[in-house]
């Protein structure tokens, strides 16, 4: 009895969805190659747009304006009234700094190259897909000039992209299987 509900269960369950699908390093390789790699990278060290006094001090107010000189970002200069109580105010000026292109949200610092796909996991069923994960190095490519300036040499990722084609990046991608195929999982 036990065994014809089995049959009766596997019989009634299209044969897709029990079937593992397969995923070798070729494909990983295949997919990370066309989705992942070849990416603009893009640096967020502040969130922008951001309206900063002119007498700032601070590093990030620092960092803004050493930017704004290598014309990374843009700035525009503001006015404004600052009332310093007892009836008086003072005029003060400001600096409204903003990303370059307004569609993305950081300074471009390069592209994503994959360097090598070190493993891939095995194939497994979460919810309603089957995912697996990969193991793989990349590196930084087609660096601006700018992020060579001496006053951001103590930048960590910008200083770890420089080094990158010697000491690639580690990290691990999840792929999912949907529409007949691989692609890079985004959650």
């Amino acid at each position: 009895m036990k065994r014809l509900f089995v049959t009766i269960i596997l019989l009634t369950v299209p044969a897709s969805v029990l079937a593992v699908p397969a995923l070798s390093r070729a494909q990983a390789e295949s997919v990370l190659a066309a989705e992942y790699a070849g990416q603009p990278l893009y640096w967020q060290p502040v969130q922008l747009p951001a309206l900063v006094p002119d007498a700032a001090v601070s590093p990030d107010a620092q960092l803004l304006v050493k930017l704004a000189e290598l014309d990374v970002l843009t700035r525009e200069s503001r006015m404004e009234m600052r009332d310093l109580g007892d009836g008086r105010s003072r005029v003060g000026l400001n600096w409204l700094y903003r990303w370059p292109q307004p569609e993305h949200d950081g300074i471009f610092y390069g592209i994503r190259r994959i360097a090598s796909v070190d493993k891939v996991g095995s194939v497994v069923n979460q919810g309603d897909g089957w995912f697996a994960d990969v193991s793989l190095t990349w590196f930084v490519t087609d660096m601006p000039l700018w992020t060579e300036h001496p006053d951001l040499a103590g930048i960590r990722l910008l200083r770890r992209s420089r080094e990158s084609r010697e000491k690639p990046f580690e990290t691990g991608v999840a792929l999912e299987y949907r529409d007949a195929g691989w692609h890079v999982w985004h959650p």
